[in-house]
């Protein structure tokens, strides 16, 4: 049976059939849905699903007006920092934080708020 390189959820590479990859597919959407109180994917979204991960191409997309907006909420200090269990730290400003994570990693818009968002912005006057 034919396998299929996918991607597990924290990064490493694996390789599963379609069976499987619907198994999961299945699995964890129905639990996403009894946890958030809402609908389960149809089938056809499974389906269309599998479908694009079974994709032998290595760049794939969806149908125009199908997209989905992708945000970040403080991208650019994922890319800056570096705390030992988040960020990557690449030398580089916000400016080009933001330009990486529209141009490179396809996100509609990004948060460029103060670095420490607990700050207390009164402290200022």
């Amino acid at each position: 049976m034919k396998k299929y390189l996918t991607r597990r959820g924290d990064g490493t590479f694996t390789e599963m059939t379609a069976d499987e990859l619907m198994q999961d597919f299945e699995i964890g959407p129905e639990d996403a849905a009894d946890r958030g109180k809402i609908s389960p994917l149809p089938k056809d979204d499974l389906d269309h699903l599998q479908d694009i991960i079974t994709n032998p191409n290595k760049f794939i997309s969806v149908e125009p007006r199908k997209e989905v907006p992708l945000t970040h909420d403080i991208g650019t200090l994922r890319l800056m920092g570096d705390q030992g269990n988040s960020g990557v730290g690449i030398s580089i400003g916000r400016v080009q934080g933001i330009q990486v994570h529209e141009r490179a990693l396809c996100a509609d818009s990004i948060a460029l708020g103060h670095i420490d968002s607990t700050h207390r912005f009164r402290e200022f006057f």
